[in-house]
């Protein structure tokens, strides 16, 4: 049995229903389930069966949104792309591109952070597209980090610029935030992973934050 179980299902399955929830929305996500626990009692149900009857609930495609979520391999990276000018922030977009080189494209719901001098503001968003734009960042003061991931909502890698991962190594173990923190140890580890971040810096910076985790 332990065979069947490993960090796939523990790291997407949780996100893979939170986004299908925030896709068709809470209450039919909520009747939908309960039209699925009822109709299948007592008998087998496959995951298909749970995305027809949300597809029927939603204007949202589920159908095509699990095909490349669930039934496919991989994960999109992630990248956040600013324009600033006189200080403050002109365009904000993320771009995700498909590490399989097949198009594909992952419709997902984000939470971007901008860190400021002395605070950060969190602007929800939505990519639907391989490259989607954050309308509400315009006119912000310009940001000494933008990190898409911070919500722990994605499932992507976040390819951080080098300002923002110098940022966040400098400074994420002194956040408030644990999911923040969580979102950013994790984001820095594939960092790692593509020869992005010495792995002595990375340790140094683990080693440091633990007295105070």
């Amino acid at each position: 049995a332990g065979t069947l179980y490993g960090p796939i299902i523990y790291d997407k399955a949780p996100i893979v229903m939170r986004q299908l929830e925030l896709l068709v929305g809470p209450d039919a996500f909520r009747d939908g389930l309960r039209e699925y626990l009822t109709r299948f009692k007592f008998g087998n149900a496959t995951w298909h069966d749970l995305v027809d009857i949300l597809d029927r609930r939603s204007s949202e495609n589920v159908t095509a949104w699990s095909h490349t979520w669930v039934e496919e391999p991989g994960r999109p990276t992630v990248r956040a792309d600013h324009v600033e000018s006189r200080g403050h922030v002109t365009t904000l977009s993320l771009a995700q591109t498909d590490p399989g080189h097949g198009g594909r494209v992952w419709d997902e719901h984000l939470a971007v952070r901008l860190f400021f001098p002395d605070s950060g503001t969190s602007l929800a968003t939505r990519l639907t597209a391989r490259t989607s734009p954050v309308s509400a960042a315009r006119g912000l003061p310009a940001p000494e980090a933008v990190f898409p991931g911070a919500a722990g909502l994605g499932y992507a890698r976040f390819a951080l610029d080098s300002a923002s991962r110098t940022y966040l190594l400098g400074h994420l173990s002194q956040m408030d935030d644990p999911l923040v923190r969580g979102a950013g140890w994790v984001t820095l580890w594939d960092a790692l992973l593509e020869g992005e971040v010495r792995p002595t810096v990375l340790l140094g910076r683990l080693l440091a934050a633990l007295p105070a985790a």
